[in-house]
């Protein structure tokens, strides 16, 4: 709360602004119970945060507890993004002052030791030469950002950077990044030295703190950069060899968005995942507005890059509810286990992967059988460890042979 107050207090301000004098009595209503918290919000004491708090929530929220909306076509713009912001957190948080008091002591408390406490750590790593991870990163930061001679040298020592998985980056390496391949974070980007390679769409782990509004942000700079230099006017290497199929200005602005599958047969396959998917990721599949928010990214459907006349399938596998015994599976005592889900759906997909084999191959490729084998098959599984001992031990049982690519542990690899 400490650290959004002062937007807040912009925020509702504006709105305040815009119906001060307004001869209506819900904006009148509206307007005090702003009022209220914004003299709340700017006091010090430790209850303030708590008042202001109970005031915001009277002014967002109606009697029945939702969010207020009649009447306020004069404040909407203003009024809905702070009610995306704040309703969730207001709707179902109970106020204690005593506990609000006492966390703000301990957070007041904490500041005081924090320094020190850092400075003392930060000493216990030179003195034994070893680093954390983000210390190391923060350091080399801080070193390109002061020193414009080691961005000179590094700039002369690399033409080019090109970064890899960029979707994995949070914000403290893309200001190291920047440094590199232009003037900070918040200054341009040189001409024609950065080139990043990456789905925004994997960005939702959140590894290492990767952050997709930093892709989304970086993205724009790109393109801001090659209108700067005038790149979208100027033919791309595609247009001299392949005249016919000439450069889009979004490509010329140097975004190109690499939409070919080669891994699954058109159209069958492909279509059920851009459905499932476009519904599952697609923020205007469900009304959100980008502007409002950065974390979401549009959809990218999928375009066949496999040339063949094949159809392509998808098989449904439906397990029954009834419980069955594993084979070859028993207890101390010889009774039969019953298998868990996990176990079913092994032994299901076992079945389908027998059904497949020795049937006609959609693309043969010179000196191939026409016909599968079992080193056409490739089993991608949701979790290596509730599945892969199950599908390890029924391979085994049913006399398939299988390699395991990143199993557990290092014997398993």
């Amino acid at each position: 709360m400490k650290k959004d107050r002062a937007a807040l207090i912009d925020e509702l301000q504006s709105i305040m602004v815009k119906i001060e004098g307004v001869d209506n009595q819900t904006l009148e209503d509206l307007h005090e119970r702003l009022r209220q918290a914004l003299v709340a919000f700017r006091r010090s004491e430790p209850d303030s945060v708590t008042a202001g708090l109970e005031s915001l929530r009277a002014a967002l929220f109606t009697q029945d507890g939702k969010p207020r909306m009649h009447g306020m076509k004069k404040v909407e713009d203003q009024l809905v993004p702070v009610q995306e912001k704040w309703c969730p957190l207001l709707e179902s948080f109970e106020f204690d002052f005593d506990a609000e008091a006492r966390a703000l002591d301990a957070a007041d408390k904490l500041a005081v030791l924090l320094g020190p406490a850092y400075e003392q750590y930060l000493a216990l790593c030179r003195e034994a030469n070893q680093y954390d991870f983000w210390t190391v990163a923060r350091k080399t930061r801080d070193l390109l950002a002061r020193d414009s001679d080691i961005c000179a040298e590094l700039k002369s020592r690399y033409r080019y950077v090109m970064v890899d998985e960029f979707q994995g980056t949070n914000q403290l390496q893309w200001e190291i990044i920047s440094w590199v391949v232009g003037n900070g974070p918040d200054g341009p980007l040189d001409n024609d030295r950065l080139f990043i390679v990456g789905d925004p769409q994997q960005s939702i782990y959140r590894f290492r703190k990767a952050d997709v509004s930093v892709f989304s942000r970086v993205q724009e700079k790109i393109q801001e950069a090659n209108r700067r230099h005038k790149a979208d006017r100027i033919p791309t290497v595609l247009d001299s060899q392949q005249p016919s199929d000439s450069s889009t200005p979004e490509q010329r602005l140097g975004i190109i968005p690499l939409r070919e599958n080669y891994r699954s047969l058109k159209p069958t396959p492909l279509l059920l995942m851009d459905h499932v998917f476009q519904h599952v990721f697609d923020p205007r599949v469900h009304d959100l507005d980008l502007e409002r928010n950065k974390f979401e990214i549009e959809y990218q459907n999928l375009i066949p890059g496999v040339d063949c006349n094949a159809v392509g399938e998808v098989r449904y596998v439906v397990l029954g509810d009834a419980d069955f015994a594993a084979e070859d599976e028993s207890d101390s005592e010889g009774a039969p286990v019953l298998q868990d889900l996990a176990g079913k759906q092994v032994q299901a997909v076992i079945d389908q992967l027998t059904s497949l084999r020795g049937q006609p191959k959609h693309i043969v490729k010179d000196e191939e059988k026409n016909t599968l084998s079992w080193r056409d098959v490739a089993m991608l599984l949701p979790s290596r460890d509730v599945v892969l001992g199950k599908l390890g031990k029924g391979l085994a049982r049913r006399g398939i042979p299988y390699v395991v690519t990143s199993g557990i542990g290092f014997w398993q690899r």
